[in-house]
């Protein structure tokens, strides 16, 4: 009788091992797998509950408050005839947490006091497509890649975003570097809309927010900010670049598209009465620019502190030296590019603004001035196809304040409400 051969303890060892080693990969891959599907779906419920939001806004005219929408409820809205619902259930995060995430991570919703706007703060575990994982904000502008909901540090909040104090004023220490980028171009997607005055508008996708970068170089973002049209940095439709309107202190009514922004008109609050958030991040406006101090003017206030007392900036470059307290101050004082008076002289930069001479983008599709101008662009209208604008010129130590059509591209500097 022939003996059969068998596994020696070796072997079996060997064996053993191996379905250990795929057993332990296998189970690593499936929670692999499981977390990156619980942070897709963190993703697709904030989408979801911002689809919902801006069905309730359309029909609302305003965004809901914290009651209306809490996590396990229902989002509805009731106009005293019918009750339209949005959301059956308002979602919950999946569990457990992953990353760097808590159990507490929940999906925090924020209106604004006036209902005028939002922000949804939530957690992922990994990277979701470009999404880093951590913390991070949804706004009516989109899905940001980094918790830039908070506040500065000048007013509180607690956010990331740097502010710099002037006298009573706390600004952004940079220009707006926000949107997608899209290459200035004289034809599709732009509109051509110089029959109106206006040039080639290209920033017209209702729900993107749109940036030109000079020259069409990201690079250029990085360092001096996005330009953008007046009515991009305004968040309204494209076509309020070129309308005029009629203002009371509480509302400016377009005549060509009287309707609400919110319903694809040009039609909203007046900004010499009403900050005007725009594009800016949430507890941040485009300034607001008036001949009287006591309305919304906060260019006229920035630039009467830094200024000569009582100074004007109307029509004239006024206000000196606050124009070279506002710029940049470099360290290489042999270089114009600051655009300062006498770069020496203790004056230039003294602010912290630091005021980028970034340029601008003209509607016709050409960039110019880089290094040599700098434009901010205020809330306020000026004529049918205008927007006051606030500039700063090398050799000059002062200010102007002057009119441009809406079409050209200017850097935004966003001030804190």
């Amino acid at each position: 009788m022939k003996n059969k051969k068998a596994f020696t303890l070796i072997e079996l060892l060997v064996v053993i091992a191996i379905i250990g080693i795929l057993a332990t990969i296998a189970v690593i891959a499936l929670q692999n797998a499981r977390a990156k599907a619980r942070d897709a779906r963190r993703v697709a419920d904030v989408k979801q509950m911002q689809t919902a939001l801006e069905l309730f806004f359309n029909d609302a005219q305003r965004y809901p408050t914290a009651n209306e929408l809490t996590s396990g409820g229902a989002l509805v809205h009731s106009d005293g005839y019918s009750t339209t619902t949005y959301m059956a259930i308002i979602p919950t995060p999946p569990s457990p947490a992953d990353g760097s995430c808590t159990s507490t991570s929940a999906y925090s919703y924020s209106p604004t006091s006036d209902g005028a706007s939002y922000s949804i703060s939530y957690c992922v575990g990994g990277p979701v497509g470009t999404l880093a994982s951590g913390s991070h904000c949804a706004t009516p502008a989109g899905i940001n890649d980094g918790n830039s909901c908070g506040a500065g540090s000048g007013g509180g909040g607690g956010g990331n975003i740097p502010v710099i104090t002037v006298g009573t004023q706390h600004w952004m220490t940079k220009n707006l570097n926000v949107g997608t980028r899209i290459d200035s171009i004289s034809g599709a997607p732009c509109v051509n809309v110089s029959n109106q005055g206006g040039g080639w508008s290209c920033q017209t996708d209702p729900n993107t927010v749109e940036k030109y970068c000079y020259n069409n170089n990201e690079a250029n973002c990085t360092t001096d900010g996005g330009l953008y049209e007046w009515a991009e940095a305004m968040d309204l439709p494209y076509q309020c670049n070129y309308t005029n309107y009629t203002c009371d202190g509480t509302t400016c009514t377009s005549t060509e598209y009287p309707n609400s922004y919110a319903n694809g008109g040009c039609t909203f609050p007046d900004p010499t009465t009403t900050m005007r958030r725009g594009i800016c991040p949430i507890g941040f406006h485009i300034p607001g620019d008036s001949d009287n101090v006591s309305a919304l003017a906060d260019f006229r206030i920035l630039e009467q502190y830094l200024g000569t007392a009582n100074c004007d900036t109307t029509g004239q470059w006024g206000c000196t030296p606050a124009g070279d307290k506002l710029k940049q101050a470099l360290d290489n004082p042999d270089s114009n590019n600051n655009g300062c008076v006498n770069p020496n002289d203790g004056v230039c930069g003294l602010s912290g603004f630091n005021a980028l001479l970034a340029g601008y983008r003209n509607g016709d599709g050409s960039f110019g001035a880089r290094g040599v101008l700098a434009f901010l662009w205020s809330s306020m209208y000026s004529g049918p196809d205008g927007a006051w604008n606030h500039y700063l010129h090398p050799g000059i130590s002062g200010i102007l304040r002057n009119p441009n059509i809406r079409t050209n591209s200017y850097s935004v500097r966003c001030v804190q409400d």
